[in-house]
């Protein structure tokens, strides 16, 4: 005959109680225990000796009552350890001990949200409530179906609302370092060259190069920065901007010889007659075609020019100098110049002394002059060093581009803050909108409080007010926002009707369970409610969350969840809460199947119509569903299942705000402070530190069990980054990659509650909300990981541009935790040899 399997160690004999982890153990006697103390008793009492040799028989006999003394003393242990709610195992123990102290288990959350709806042209409409919607398939995610919750109201009109002051006046007077062009793909390069001018006035304007370009889809503008502010107070949107020129005009003199004409000198001297044998320079020749004076306006250029260039804008450029000029109207002549150089010179003529003689230089043109005007309107002497020969006069721009008169408006609104609609909008308070940039990066919910019309200059303009949905600070700007109007509340779930277990019309209590699972669970004043409808001979009847204060004829249900999440259905039992009458395929449950984190999205990954309808063409999420949570597990059960003794449903003290709204589907934790001027100040957050998408269900749950007239404040929780950089040095025995792995583990693995794994130092589960961390910890959660030998913090602060620091200590603020991206974490390793 075979012996029993040992599935326990052995274990000395112990009188006392223990708990062995986590388990009580009220027998702690073993199999071999058993088997030792049989054989003392034997002896003692019967003086019968353990049998030994051959003779297994007798031995089987003592090792079968061992064997039924060892499973009748682990049965015991177990039921034992059932029997208490720190030392239970099972979820069925946990949830009976939870309810036997008035606890409910968190039955879990399905993912809510808005979606916008893109109605049709010319359309407007009512939505009936549940209108499917289908997410997309990513990887190994299934498709998810959602449905609204409500019936909407919706407009065409509504699709897309622009406030009325969206644009501004662009103020071209106070200085200008940049400005506004109309239009996009203007051809525009970095470096380019622009002449800026007035076309009413007489002065020419300002030449600049290009800096930046910047184009604005939304508002069909070139942002275009120049290398040098314009300050003039006159410039207005109805200046000319010039680009590309197409000719380049040299001036006279720009090929000559600069040793022997010197720009000073084609500037500086007057139109004479030759000055003499001293070294000198001078016009010998000025003869203009008309018979016109010379001046020292005059500006000569190289070459005739045969087409007019009266009042034409120009560009004076000379290295990186650049000037804006225009040709006087009326100032074009042709002339032929001549201007010489006549200087002393000697030749050489040995053995006398040199020769001395005069020698005379000239260069000779047929051109055109000109007389330019400069930026303040005045006419450019010759002598200006901005006709400098080697200048270039740079004019018939290719581009005439055109200054925009109004650009995005900055000014930002708020909750609390009208905001004036661009037309008159049949819009009504109580009214969910989003408001959202223009490029979708960024939205936020909020819910209309006030309408307004507002007449202005003959036109009615509707005006509202609205308050933020979440405890989040909200700000747009004006001319980056737009309203999405057509908003609807989403649930995770699909729609199901089915047919109930009949009822005898006697049996008090009777009890019928769904047919599917998980039923979609929604956040509401008493925590999560079923997204339920049972209906009795086409009545619907009210869901109770118990029958204490039900009459013997009140069409009242509850429901019951088990521990696999199979919800039944209850009704009363005549006294209290009527029993359902009897009748065959009268109990008819509508109910929606979908739960937890498998239905929380993205922006953008709700798109899609489950079937096609006559009123919406398009469907997106601008804001991310959230608030998918899966149902409590063991470890919740236990954390959480003596909460609500602490508060008996009130609270009363800040302390109380907290532990109520962890009580709350969904808020994984809370922290709460009394102020004295604000009150009491609450932060609550998810799974994963972020905060709650809709506050208000929280809000309304905590005012049902508190005190309203103290104030309460929800503030949104903050996650405080923080860098870490690491020195290891690594056992050469260990792989490197898993040893760092390890470390990125005890700092940021998730863990598992369940298991026993514990989550990373600077995780979420980890932390709690206003807990610093103190250096010592990091050592002392790096400290005897396997093959980790050395470590050493080489900076160890909040995320700041600062040099390396290691700090003794990282504090946060009651509404923060301390957070550690991979990103900042930083591990620089080396392996050893370990003797």
């Amino acid at each position: 005959m075979s012996r029993p399997p040992r599935p326990y160690p052995e274990q000395a004999l112990q009188d006392e109680l223990l708990v062995r982890n986590d388990r009580l153990r009220l027998v702690p006697q073993g199999f071999a225990e058993f088997v030792a103390l049989e054989a003392e008793l034997a002896e003692a009492e019967l003086d019968l000796r353990p049998p030994g040799g051959d003779d297994e028989f007798t031995q089987t006999l003592f090792e079968l009552s061992a064997a039924l003394g060892h499973v009748l003393a682990r049965h015991q242990d177990h039921y034992g350890s059932e029997a208490f709610f720190s030392t239970a195992a099972t979820t069925t123990s946990l949830l009976r001990h939870g309810r036997r102290l008035a606890y409910t288990p968190d039955p879990g959350l399905s993912a809510t949200g808005v979606v916008s709806l893109t109605v049709k042209d010319g359309l407007a409409g009512e939505i009936a409530a549940g209108l499917a919607l289908r997410s997309a398939a990513r990887g190994e995610r299934k498709s998810q179906i959602f449905e609204t919750l409500s019936a909407r109201k919706v407009e065409a009109a509504w699709n897309q609302i622009l406030p009325r002051d969206a644009s501004e006046a662009i103020d071209y007077s106070a200085g200008v370092e940049a400005i506004e062009l109309r239009g996009l793909g203007l051809d525009l390069e970095l470096g380019e060259l622009l002449l800026i001018r007035d076309p009413e006035s007489s002065a020419a304007g300002y030449a600049r190069r290009i800096v930046e370009l910047v184009e604005d889809e939304d508002a069909e503008t070139t942002r275009v920065g120049l290398d040098e502010e314009i300050a003039d107070t006159d410039m207005s949107s109805s200046w000319q901007v010039l680009a590309r020129p197409k000719l380049s005009r040299r001036l006279f003199g720009w090929d000559a010889d600069p040793r022997r004409f010197p720009a000073q000198a084609l500037h500086e001297t007057s139109v004479s007659d030759a000055l003499g044998c001293a070294p000198s320079w001078a016009w010998t020749s000025v003869d203009y075609a008309d018979g016109g004076e010379a001046s020292d306006l005059d500006v000569f250029l190289a070459r005739t020019v045969e087409d007019s260039l009266d009042d034409a804008p120009l560009m004076i450029a000379l290295d990186d100098q650049l000037h804006a000029a225009r040709v006087e109207a009326g100032s074009q002549r042709d002339v032929s110049l001549r201007f010489a150089c006549t200087q002393g010179e000697s030749f050489p003529n040995p053995p006398n002394d040199p020769i001395e003689y005069e020698a005379e230089y000239a260069i000779a043109a047929s051109t055109t002059r000109v007389r330019l005007i400069d930026e303040s309107g005045s006419t450019l002497a010759r002598s200006a060093s901005a006709l400098d020969p080697r200048a270039r006069l740079l004019g018939e721009f290719e581009l005439e581009l055109e200054l925009a008169e109004s650009r995005a408006s900055e000014v930002t609104v708020g909750t609390g803050e009208a905001l004036i609609l661009d037309a008159s909008y049949a819009l009504e308070p109580g009214m969910l909108v989003v408001f959202e940039d223009l490029v979708g990066e960024a939205a936020a919910l909020l819910e209309i409080d006030r309408v307004d019309e507002l007449v202005a200059g003959g036109e009615s303009y509707t005006t509202i007010t609205c308050s933020g949905v979440s405890a989040e600070a909200i700000s747009f700007a004006l001319g980056d926002l737009r309203i999405l109007a057509n908003v609807a509340e989403v649930s995770h779930g699909k729609a199901r009707e089915e047919f109930l277990t009949d009822s005898d019309g006697i049996t008090p209590h009777h009890r019928a369970t769904l047919s599917k699972s998980p039923v979609s669970q929604l956040a509401g004043i008493d925590g999560a409610e079923p997204a339920l409808v049972v209906k009795v001979s086409e009545v619907e009847w009210t869901r109770v969350v118990d029958f204490g204060e039900s009459g013997p004829n009140d069409r009242h249900y509850r429901v019951a969840l088990d521990a696999e999440q199979q919800l039944s259905v209850v009704f009363g039992d005549g006294r209290r809460g009527a029993i359902p009458a009897k009748g065959r395929r009268q109990l008819v449950a509508s109910y929606r199947v979908g739960l937890g984190e498998q239905g929380n999205l993205a922006a953008g990954e709700l798109a899609a119509l489950a079937q096609a309808h006559p009123l919406v063409a398009a469907v997106r999420n601008p804001l991310a569903i959230t608030g998918g949570s899966e149902p409590a597990n063991d470890a919740a059960l236990r954390r959480e299942g003596t909460r609500y003794i602490r508060t008996f449903d009130r609270a009363v003290s800040a302390r109380d705000h907290a532990d109520l709204a962890l009580l709350y589907p969904g808020v994984a934790r809370a922290n709460a402070s009394w102020d004295s001027s604000q009150g009491v100040i609450l932060v609550a957050a998810g799974e994963q530190g972020d905060a709650l998408a809709d506050a208000r269900d929280l809000v309304a749950f905590l005012d049902a069990r508190r005190d309203t007239s103290v104030a309460l404040v929800m503030r949104a929780p903050e996650a405080l980054a923080l860098r870490l950089h690491l020195s290891l040095e690594i056992d050469a025995a260990y792989e490197l990659q898993n040893v760092e792995d390890s470390v990125r583990a005890a700092l940021l693995g998730e863990g598992d509650e369940d298991s026993g794994v514990a989550a990373g130092l600077f995780t979420f589960a980890a932390r709690e909300f206003g807990e610093g961390a103190h250096l010592s910890q990091v050592y002392a959660a790096l400290s005897g990981l396997p093959g980790l030998e050395y470590v050493e913090v080489t900076h160890f602060a909040y995320v700041e541009p600062e040099p390396a620091v290691v700090r003794d200590v990282l504090l946060a603020d009651t509404h923060q935790w301390l957070r550690l991206s991979p990103a900042d974490l930083v591990l620089s390793s080396a392996s050893v040899e370990v003797p």
